[in-house]
Order: structure tokens, then C-alpha cells, then sequence
């Protein structure tokens, strides 16, 4: 459906275009076809209601996850930025929450040097921005505090290891 809309150009409802180029890329994300997924979130992007922050907020962060996906993790960990100011400005606990969880395990694997890692090394990069997202993620949000509290562990334990090894 996406594709034809697509093809009917200025004819077709630029919401009708939006959300159904979501479904494709939700559809080919799923399916391990990561390019294709990262083409239909583009043009849901470009066509997408600006008024609609929460649905902004979810498309950027499908956004990264083709962007991850593809190898592309800084231009994943900038969409992932940008879903979190809506999520925070908007008081959705769980896409905030959602969100620094696939941001914390990029980070930890970033490159050193890369500017997301604010001089940091990655696993510390990663241990700060876990601790900030359990301040964040609110106290009702269970299942995403869990995954985040496990992240923040496993990366305190190898912050530590590597310090251990150092000496």
C-alpha cells in the first residue's frame, strides 16, 4: 500500500503516505530488511505530522533502530536524542525509558573518541547514561527499569573489571 501511495505522488493524503510507510517499516524491520525499513521510515518522516509529537517521538526511535541496524549507530544514537526530548517534554516514563535502553547498549560499544561518549570511556558512557535513565524512567515503569538496572550493572561490573586489569 505504501509503495503505491508513493506512486499516486501529490494525489495521495500525505497522513495516508505517513502511516503507511510506519507499517512497511515496521514490516521490513521485522524482518531483517533493514535498508528497506530505513527508506519507508525516511518518507514517513518527511510526510509525518509535526503536531504529533508522540508519534514523532516513536518514529525516531524506530528510526535508529534501522539506523543501528545498518551499522550507523551515532546517526542511531542522534535520532534516539531526539525521540527522548519528546518522550521527557511529553511524560511518556516508558518511551523514555524504552529508548535509553537501546541508547546505553549503542553507546557502550561507540568508538572511543566518538562525541556521544562526552570523554568518557564507552562502558563508562554507558554506566552514566543508565544511572540517568533510572532517574528518568519513573518509578511505576517495572519491566524498563529492570532492563535498565541489569544494563547498569553489567556495566559497572566491567567498568570495575577493567580497572582491576589495569593494575
Amino acid at each position: 500500500v505504501a509503495a503505491h501511495l508513493c506512486q499516486a505522488g501529490g494525489l495521495a493524503a500525505p497522513d495516508k503516505v505517513a502511516s503507511y510507510s510506519l507499517l512497511a517499516g515496521d514490516q521490513a524491520l521485522r524482518a531483517g530488511a533493514f535498508e528497506e525499513a530505513l527508506q519507508h521510515f525516511d518518507r514517513a518522516l518527511t510526510m509525518h505530522d509535526e503536531c504529533d509529537r508522540q508519534g514523532l517521538a516513536a518514529l525516531r526511535h524506530k528510526h535508529g533502530h534501522a539506523l543501528r541496524s545498518l551499522g550507523r549507530g551515532d546517526a542511531a544514537l542522534e535520532d534516539w536524542r531526539v525521540a527522548l526530548a519528546i518522550f521527557r517534554e511529553l511524560g511518556d516514563d516508558e518511551g523514555v525509558a524504552q529508548t535509553l535502553y537501546d541508547a546505553v547498549w549503542e553507546t557502550s560499544g561507540s568508538a572511543p573518541g566518538s562525541p556521544w561518549l562526552d570523554g568518557r570511556s564507552p562502558l563508562e558512557a554507558a554506566r552514566v547514561l543508565a544511572e540517568r535513565g533510572l532517574a528518568q524512567a519513573g518509578p511505576e515503569n517495572s519491566v524498563a527499569r529492570g532492563r535498565l538496572l541489569g544494563l547498569l550493572s553489567l556495566w559497572s561490573m566491567m567498568c570495575v573489571t577493567r580497572m582491576l586489569v589495569r593494575f
